[in-house]
């Protein structure tokens, strides 16, 4: 199925060129223009027909983009999928490009033609597809491009498939690693995979496959020195056959273990493997959004199987819960910067914090891998109870948690209430469940025991904080009012003043109030109180130049013939009027009379409400609302007619 946009698209022509239910429903149909596919919009051209309602792409297919303004003035993103669909389906010969060029804005005139010469990045992949999956040799490659010639090749894959499957030899190649190995018809690796460094021939590395079974590894440094690693046996009961993709790569380090893997492992055949498979998951997902895809490498080995049983499935899940709650309270406890200077002068923080430290460091880091593969439904195919013993090679973790509590290294314990219970000791998922619930557990104890230092530690920094943005707010109002109060005329500058009044009045309420509870309830009130505050003040000084406004906005310019000239003529003037003579005058009037935080927000809302209905109705047809305004002097009555939409007031 194609993108629904496409859908909305092809279905909107169909409706404009008059298209019916009488007209066959395997008519084809073109479109040129604009579309968008994942984050590539470009130019489009294709082929579609509509079968029961549904859009399906059938025939030449083209979407592209390349800017040469871009190019010449920042950076051009360029990129072409061509090709063919069939039903919705991709077939055929497809050609997928993308690139990323500048240029230093020079250009040549060569026969005729200007000609600018660019430097970046070219990707492309070609081959044919069969039913939406690759079949034949699919090539992909990467180049970097200096003064338009290839200057370096930084990734390069032949892949032989048919219909999906991989076949036969391959070859991928990045700045650093050659890899070849082949395949069997149903896509199992198989024989020799080797990967060979480009700068030093004789490190090279290769992986023996049998049917799919990574039977060992061996590395040559150097040197020429050969390490052979043992992998998979063949006297396991069961295998199963999965993609040679990140998950493989992750089960065949934990089943090789510490120490088994060369710098060569981790940066070169699985390095290629990834890349490749991330280029052919990007035309993947292009082709998947336009139509019916299935374009991925596949390429399958197989792993021996040890499925979870029903009450392991169980201590599992149990298990990674507990793990994500025990990390969270972990990481924000070491992370709480008042628990972090708390501990510097109290030594029962001091205490509970290396409690903390301590459960992370000896409990969850070790677990991490082990709860992530979990997640990943790979435990399936790792040995686990091998696994788990190596987790604490050394050391297993105690129910009684021992930390130093002082710089001469005073020893002092926490230990959970009935404990005695629990066994650590044994090398399955129950044991690492038990060990990350007991983490679990006392980490909330820990963090119960510190959340009324850190809630009064939090709140005093939290007033701190308040009584600053205060201060910053109460010197920011006065001096946005000095600097016009005298400029205005006297009536306007009480009303400013009234306004300057009311923030020193709530300061000076709060200066007198003792509980920092109740403080810092008034204080956040205050504090937003100043926000409006500062948002009426301006206004109030905005009052004599929108009037001024209005009386221009409210002029029509009339011929007057017996002085042959055109002079300026007010109109409706009942609606200037009711907002000269009585509004302004009100505005004025409530701001220099008594204010709370409460009255200011709907002042606030009144004077702008008004202003902006009187900039809507000078083209709007106001005769029966200059009706209803005649000899009308209620300020509040008016800015009901004039429709301002009351604000409730804050508490």
């Amino acid at each position: 199925m194609i993108l629904t946009e496409i859908k909305l698209r092809l279905l909107s022509i169909a409706c404009f060129l008059g298209i019916t239910a009488l007209v066959s429903a395997q008519e084809r149909f073109e479109y040129q223009g604009p579309l968008q596919v994942q984050n590539y919009t470009g130019d489009a051209l294709y082929s579609y027909k509509i079968v029961e309602n549904d859009t399906l792409l059938d025939g030449p297919f083209q979407l592209k983009r390349s800017s040469l303004q871009a190019l010449l003035e920042k950076q051009d993103i360029s990129f072409l999928f061509k090709g063919k669909f069939t039903d919705g389906v991709a077939t055929d010969a497809w050609r997928f490009q993308f690139g990323e060029f500048q240029s230093d804005s020079q250009s040549n005139v060569v026969n005729f033609e200007y000609r600018v010469l660019i430097s970046g990045r070219q990707e492309e992949g070609s081959g044919d597809l069969k039913n939406g999956k690759p079949d034949g040799l699919w090539t992909y490659q990467v180049n970097q491009i200096k003064d338009s010639e290839k200057e370096k090749r930084l990734f390069k894959s032949d892949i032989t498939f048919e219909n999906g499957v991989p076949q036969r030899n391959f070859q991928i190649e990045n700045e650093d690693v050659i890899l070849v190995g082949r395949f069997l018809r149903n896509g199992l690796a198989h024989d020799e995979w080797t990967s060979y460094n480009v700068n030093v021939i004789e490190n090279t590395e290769s992986w023996f496959f049998e049917e799919g079974l990574l039977r060992k590894i061996q590395q040559i440094d150097e040197d020429g020195i050969e390490k052979d690693i043992p992998v998979y046996g063949i006297n396991e009961d069961d295998y199963e056959i999965i993609n040679l993709d990140k998950d493989f790569i992750e089960v065949l380090r934990i089943s090789l273990g510490p120490g088994q893997i060369s710098e060569s492992f981790s940066e070169g055949l699985p390095n290629v493997l990834a890349a490749n498979a991330g280029y052919y998951e990007k035309i993947d997902g292009i082709l998947s959004k336009l139509g019916t895809s299935d374009f991925k490498p596949k390429f399958k080995v197989q792993v021996p199987s040890f499925p979870l049983d029903t009450l392991e499935q169980a201590n599992l899940k149990i298990l990674v819960t507990e793990y994500k709650k025990a990390e969270e309270i972990s990481k924000s406890l070491l992370n709480n910067s008042h628990l972090n200077i708390l501990k510097r002068s109290d030594e029962n923080t001091q205490f509970y914090y290396n409690c903390i430290a301590k459960i992370q460091k000896d409990f969850l880091d070790p677990t991490k891998d082990f709860v992530r593969l979990g997640r990943r439904d790979l435990l399936q195919f790792i040995k686990r109870d091998t696994y788990i013993s190596r987790i604490w090679s050394k050391t297993r973790p105690s129910t009684v948690i021992n930390v130093s509590i002082d710089s001469i290294g005073t020893q002092k314990s926490f230990l959970l209430p009935n404990a005695s219970d629990l066994d650590f000791t044994g090398n399955d998922i129950a044991t690492i469940k038990q060990l990350v619930s007991y983490a679990n557990l006392s980490l909330n104890s820990i963090k119960n025991k510190l959340s009324e230092q850190l809630f009064n530690a939090e709140q005093e920094q939290e007033l701190i904080d308040l009584e600053e943005r205060l201060i910053l707010k109460n010197e920011a109002l006065m001096e946005q009012i000095d600097s016009v109060k005298a400029t205005l005329p006297i009536e306007y500058a009480k009303a400013l003043q009234n306004i300057q009044n009311l923030a020193d009045e709530s300061l000076s309420k709060y200066a007198l109030i003792e509980d920092s509870k109740e403080k810092f309830q008034y204080g956040t009130i205050i504090n937003n109180c100043f926000t409006h505050l500062s948002n009426l003040s301006s206004s109030v000084a905005e009052l004599p130049t929108q009037v001024i406004e209005i009386d221009s906005l409210y002029q029509d310019s009339v011929w007057n013939p017996f002085m042959a000239v055109l002079m300026d003529e007010d109109v409706k003037k009942r609606l200037t009027s009711a907002y000269k003579k009585v509004l302004v005058p009100y505005f004025l009037k409530t701001a220099s009379q008594e204010l709370n935080c409460e009255s200011i927000v709907v002042l606030e809302n009144e004077i702008q409400g008004s202003y902006q209905k009187m900039l809507l109705l000078r083209e709007e047809d106001t005769k029966k609302l200059e009706r209803k305004l005649r000899r009308e002097e209620n300020p509040k009555t008016i800015i009901q007619l004039f429709n301002v939409q009351p604000i409730k007031a804050e508490e």
